[in-house]
């Protein structure tokens, strides 16, 4: 009985240790989309354009054995898990639970590991210099990502006093480019930005977007 004992988890680990080598030697691919926002993954992708990534140790691959996967900290969350992370830090700000969550699927559509052309990066695509401003240490963090971009997001409504088209204007464009035309600027990507806000604004509540009513400040 010992033997067969001593057999079987001889065979175990050796199963084991052929995972973790076949997962040491997975490659990983880089995948941009038709927006230009940036996936890894170490599964083969389904997508015809993609490369190879050469990989390094970083926040989103971790080294092991002999090669590198992708850090589980950088896997896609469920809509669930980022829709309750909207709730808490939409509670904690006074904003609007429905309109960030409008503005993280207008943004990424979800993928924590979104980063665009221009390197915005993570749900609610946090400009590098934004992201230090606001004290984001690890823009690719869900829960750091959000906190940092609905504090940006508060500080836009404060600015225009509430009028939540100016403030999505300006999280898309910038705030120069609002100033500049006084108002929503004229650009294509930034008016169908802010209407297709309002759009998922209207699918998560059911209700059309009231333009001064996404914040509740204390």
């Amino acid at each position: 009985m010992n033997i067969v004992t001593n057999i079987c988890v001889k065979l175990c680990l050796i199963v084991i240790s052929l995972c973790f080598i076949e997962l040491a030697h997975a490659e990983i691919y880089q995948v941009q989309d038709d927006q230009g926002n940036i996936r890894y993954t170490d599964s083969p992708p389904l997508e015809t354009q993609y490369t190879v990534y050469t990989p390094k140790e970083g926040p989103i691959l971790k080294h092991h054995g002999s090669g590198y996967y992708v850090s589980e900290e950088y896997q896609r969350l469920s809509m669930h898990e980022i829709h309750n992370l909207a709730d808490q830090v939409g509670q904690k700000y006074g904003i609007d639970a429905s309109l960030i969550k409008a503005v993280i699927r207008t943004e990424s559509d979800y993928d924590v590991r979104a980063t665009s052309h221009k390197g915005a990066m993570g749900l609610m695509q946090l400009m590098p210099e934004t992201a230090r401003y606001l004290g984001v240490d690890n823009a690719y963090n869900a829960a750091q990502n959000i906190d940092g971009g609905v504090r940006h997001l508060r500080s836009l409504l404060e600015k225009y006093q509430g009028r939540v088209e100016m403030a999505l204007a300006a999280y898309n464009a910038g705030e120069s480019a609002v100033q500049k035309y006084n108002g929503i600027p004229p650009f294509p990507e930034t008016q169908q930005y802010v209407k297709k806000v309002k759009k998922y604004y209207s699918l998560f509540t059911g209700s059309q977007l009231q333009l001064a009513s996404a914040q509740t400040l204390p």
